[in-house]
């Protein structure tokens, strides 16, 4: 199965007489006009092998909300996201399922993007790319909430100034690739599992930022070198870095 959509999908009954006073309007003189109104979209997905992609352009765009997030659930599931303009906010739960990837995309200022994988059972093999281009941007990405995750691929861009990843994972065998271009910006990362967890992060052209780091597991001595591994590349000036394993 596959869904597509692509900004606002209901249209008002009043849109021709809409158009019409509009035009009328003009033709009198020049008029101080609104923003339009902003496009907001629910998915409610269950089943397996499903393909959706969102659209949305323009001004607050919402997918979902705090009060009732979009839902996905199934094995093999792929979601392309693309929000573009201001204040655009993301928020989204997998209840559990086998081999969900994730494409998601925002281009704009005061971005929010809340994710949960696993929020009722155990998730495997899923994929997440994010890449968020603005500032002020706040992400909040929990994996495996209820239950282990394992095998999680995860790559994060993030462009732009005073942003903010909070990202706590629950999951064995995972890679997560975070990427951070800017200044005055936040990370708080806590990883935990029983085997193989590495976390890359890059902040580059940056000034002020905070970073803190918890990567906790069950290793040996002997294998914690090769499976509880963080890489982190930070260029810039007066930072504040905190790591714990």
């Amino acid at each position: 199965m596959k869904l597509v959509f692509k900004g606002r999908s209901i249209l008002h009954p009043a849109a021709r007489a809409l158009f019409l006073m509009i035009t009328l309007m003009l033709a009198l003189g020049p008029v101080n006009w609104a923003k339009a109104a902003d496009n907001s979209t629910y998915l409610d997905q269950s089943g397996a092998s499903s393909t959706v992609t969102i659209v949305q352009t323009g001004t607050a765009n919402a997918i979902g909300s705090s009060d009732r997030d979009f839902i996905a659930e199934g094995s093999n599931q792929a979601l392309s996201i693309t929000q573009e303009g201001t204040t655009n906010s993301l928020a989204g739960s997998t209840l559990g399922a086998d081999s969900t990837a994730y494409t998601i995309s925002m281009v704009g200022a005061d971005n929010i993007v809340s994710l949960d994988h696993g929020t009722i059972g155990a998730i495997s093999n899923s994929v997440l790319s994010l890449s968020i281009a603005g500032s002020s941007n706040q992400v909040d990405l929990v994996q495996g909430k209820l239950a282990a995750s394992t095998y999680a691929d995860q790559v994060i861009v993030i462009d732009g100034d005073s942003n903010t990843l909070t990202a706590k994972l629950n999951a064995n065998n995972v890679t997560n690739t975070i990427s951070i271009s800017g200044d005055l910006n936040t990370v708080s990362l806590n990883q935990e599992g029983s085997s193989y967890r590495y976390l890359k992060l890059d902040l580059t052209n940056s000034y002020r930022n905070i970073v803190e780091i918890n990567q906790q597991g069950t290793e040996t001595s002997s294998s914690a070198s090769s499976h509880n591994k963080i890489d982190v590349n930070i260029t810039g000036t007066d930072h504040n870095i905190t790591i714990t394993q």
